[in-house]
Formats: structure tokens, sequence, C-alpha cells
């Protein structure tokens, strides 16, 4: 499951808003909210979100323990 806390701080530390990351992904904003909110994200988007945050630990994230 995805720590959406960490993601949340991470995007906000670099200053992408969830309109930003819904354009990068091509998805709408509302899509990426709830997205965000249940911690769920594809493996493509996963890849693209870990490449626009420049993540250098994305497993951390992306699966983390519940």
């Amino acid at each position: 499951m995805t720590d959406t806390g960490r993601l949340r701080t991470l995007m906000k530390a670099q200053g992408v808003t969830a309109a930003k990351a819904a354009d990068f992904l091509g998805i709408s904003p509302a899509s990426f909210r709830r997205r965000l909110q249940n911690g769920r994200f594809d493996s493509d988007e996963m890849l693209s979100l870990a490449a626009l945050l420049q993540m250098r630990d994305p497993a951390s994230i992306f699966f983390a323990p519940d």
C-alpha cells in the first residue's frame, strides 16, 4: 500500500500540486485525488510519479507496509 503521507509531503516539498501530477500522468485531478486517497496507483503511474518527484527509493513509498 502506498504511504500517501510521505507522497504528499514529497509533493509539497517540491511544489508539485495534485493538478500538476494529474496532468503529468494524463488523468483528471479528481482521479489523481481518488488514487491518492485510496493509495492505489498502477505501475506506470508509480514510475511516472517517481520520475516527476525524482524519488531515490520509490519502493519505500509505493510498497510501504500497511
